[in-house]
Formats: structure tokens, sequence, C-alpha cells
């Protein structure tokens, strides 16, 4: 599901849009990816940084992420996007959180004020074909398609023969 959210007001006088997209379920072995955007309101015409930084984390094992903290610069004209790629190795249910934070040093240096704008818990399923990984289950896919195919085309074409001749046959 996307899920959108509206952030309260930050020390920066700035609001914005925040998008958080992912799939509820991705098939065994085959990758997908989480989606989290922070679109600040335009106060600033000229363009330059807001001498903040958005910092996201997401907090999902067995999925092949990592738990690493991405920081991206807040431009006025410009979303602030993360991405992470997942993959499931084996099915189940995987839980986690997405993070977003805003980070303002202070005026004084040093510190670094951090303000969080969203914690939303997370579920993505992983599902398989009869225990079977993605590229395997098309793979399997494929073949019954080709088998009943050539079935069907060598039990189609006598009896299409057969009602060609019953047509013909009963020319007026």
């Amino acid at each position: 599901p996307v899920t959108a959210f509206q952030s309260a007001e930050t020390s920066l006088a700035q609001s914005g849009g925040i998008t958080l997209a992912w799939p509820e379920r991705i098939r065994v072995g085959d990758p997908d990816e989480i989606e989290l955007s922070l679109q600040m309101e335009r106060n600033n015409s000229d363009g330059k940084s807001l001498n903040a930084m958005a910092a996201a984390r997401l907090e999902l094992i067995g999925l092949g992420t990592s738990l690493d903290t991405i920081h991206v610069p807040l431009r006025p004209d410009r979303a602030a996007a993360f991405r992470w790629k997942i993959r499931a190795e084996k099915p189940g249910a995987y839980r986690g959180v997405v993070r977003l934070y805003l980070e303002i040093p202070s005026n004084e240096g040093g510190e670094v004020e951090q303000e969080i704008l969203l914690a939303r818990p997370i579920q993505i399923e992983a599902v398989s074909v009869i225990g079977l990984p993605g590229a395997a289950a098309r793979g399997l896919g494929a073949v019954g398609l080709l088998a009943s195919a050539a079935l069907g085309y060598s039990w189609a074409l006598p009896q299409m023969k057969r009602l060609w001749r019953l047509r013909g046959g009963q020319k007026t």
C-alpha cells in the first residue's frame, strides 16, 4: 500500500508531505523495493540547501537490507528520496519499522538536534509457489504452458479438420 502522511511543523518552520510505499507481498527470490520520500514546502525561493538533513533507517531483518542510516540534504525544490532493495530467501512474514528523522545542527555547533518525523511499522509477506522461488516457478509455468499448447494442438487439429469436412459437406 502507498501511505501518505503529513509531517508536523518542524523547528525550521517548514512543513511537507511524507510518502511511504512498500509491497505487501513479494515472491521468494524476487527483488522489490521500499520507497520513502519527504517533500518540503517551498518557503525559500533561492533553492539552496536548508542546513538540515533528512535521515532514514529501515529496521527489517531477513530481507537482505542493511541497517545503516541514510542521510540526504534537504532542498526546498527537491524531495528527499530513500530506497531500499529487498529480497526474501525463504517464505514467511517479515515485520519491521521505517524511521524518518530531521537532523538540525544547533547554532552553537557540535550538537545535532534530531526530530522524528515518522516511525511506521510495516509487514511484508514472502510467498512461494509450491515451495519454489520466483524464477523456478516462472520456468515451471512456461514449461506447463508449452506442454498444454502442444497437447492441445495435437488434439484440436484433428477436431478442426473433422468440423471443416462436416461444414464443407453441408454446401447448398
